[in-house]
């Protein structure tokens, strides 16, 4: 029988596709890591048993692969692989519950097989916030108002703190605001969550239950507020010696009696004050409107399995929800990176005292609430 060079050609890349599939497949399966390791309790140094693990990939986002519970001496091991890309630094994570808070421990090339989770006993007795921060971008007939609360867990022995009854943080909003609140929690290592603000019984006072981890934790709470060129703004903090540190984005002025510059940001140029510490602070007059960064530059909402309190994303009031985003993501960007850790530096008071400052407006004092 004779043959067309053609059934030649046809055999050698049927030869050389096969050889390639085999490859590939040799390198995909050589590319597949296990996942094991020890669950340890942070608080007292000891494995921590029956401990429910949730494997997930990254691989084409963010999903669930395996569950596992830690043996007695909190060793634990996933019979499932993760991906192992070229390059890829970060394989995915586990997720582990304890006491009824959530923990994410990322997995690196390298750890998979020796991979230590960290939990940590809870405390129901919850710190007052660290840091009391706020944003306030006037514009039109509305004032988007962004509050922030840091927490900084420092705790030793090192332990977590959540109370689901009181809330581990309660905070004011004004009665304007009415339903259209939207709350995001950050914990150390972790990406932003979307969270629910509840009434906590008392008027114009909410709670949210969440877990303040090991490090540095952030809560975000964004509203909205009737507003007219000239209006005030009067706030209220429900903790004792909690100072409130305030920015205005360029072009937008403040005046208040009780407001003492710090500055200005350089970033964003916002004019950063600081309000006494005490339980309720006002500003007399915002006048000009502003924002301190564009919407479009804004990220997208990001969130996974929650922080302590029935886990889960919550989606916004659909009036401001989009709005609102780029606010929260800003908060991250500006706040922590630039403004918290601005005013906790010496700098700024040295840069405060030199009168080459921002300055707020004073036209008259401010009215104050006891």
């Amino acid at each position: 029988m004779m043959h067309s060079p053609f059934s030649a050609i046809r055999h050698k890349l049927s030869a050389g596709i096969s050889m390639a599939a085999l490859l590939l497949f040799a390198a995909t399966a050589s590319a597949q890591v296990l996942v094991k390791g020890k669950v340890v309790n942070g608080t007292n140094g000891k494995p921590a048993s029956g401990v429910m693990l949730t494997l997930m990939t990254f691989v084409g986002g963010m999903a669930p692969v395996e569950e596992a519970v830690s043996a007695a001496d909190g060793t634990f091991a996933f019979e499932k692989t993760l991906s192992a890309g070229s390059g890829q630094p970060m394989l995915g994570m586990v997720r582990a519950e304890y006491e009824g808070v959530p923990y994410s421990t990322l997995i690196r090339s390298g750890s998979a097989e020796n991979l230590q989770v960290d939990v940590y006993t809870v405390d129901e007795n919850a710190p007052t916030p660290d840091n009391h921060i706020v944003i306030l971008e006037p514009g039109g007939s509305q004032l988007v108002v962004n509050e922030t609360f840091m927490f900084i867990n420092n705790s030793a022995p090192a332990r977590a703190f959540r109370n689901a009854d009181r809330g581990t943080l309660r905070f004011y909003i004004p009665a304007a605001a009415k339903d259209l609140i939207q709350v995001q929690t950050l914990g150390p290592q972790s990406m932003p969550l979307k969270s629910v603000a509840e009434p906590a019984g008392e008027e114009n006072i909410y709670k949210i239950d969440f877990a303040i981890k090991p490090g540095e934790n952030r809560v975000d709470i964004t509203y909205m507020l009737p507003h007219s060129d000239g209006g005030g703004f009067t706030g209220r903090v429900l903790y004792d010696n909690l100072a409130t540190r305030i920015a205005a984005p360029q072009g937008v002025t403040l005046e208040g009696d009780d407001l003492t510059s710090l500055g200005t940001e350089p970033n964003t140029q916002a004019a950063l004050f600081n309000a006494p510490a005490t339980r309720n602070y006002e500003i007399a007059a915002i006048r000009g409107s502003g924002q301190l960064r564009p919407p479009e530059q804004g990220a997208s909402e990001q969130g996974v399995d929650g922080g302590g309190g029935g886990g889960g994303v919550h989606a916004a009031p659909a009036p401001i929800a989009e709005e609102v985003y780029w606010l929260l993501a800003l908060t991250g960007g500006i706040l922590v990176v630039g403004f918290v850790y601005l005013f906790s530096s010496r700098s700024v008071i040295a840069v405060a005292a030199t009168g080459k400052v921002a300055t707020s407006k004073q036209p008259g004092r401010g009215r104050r609430k006891s």
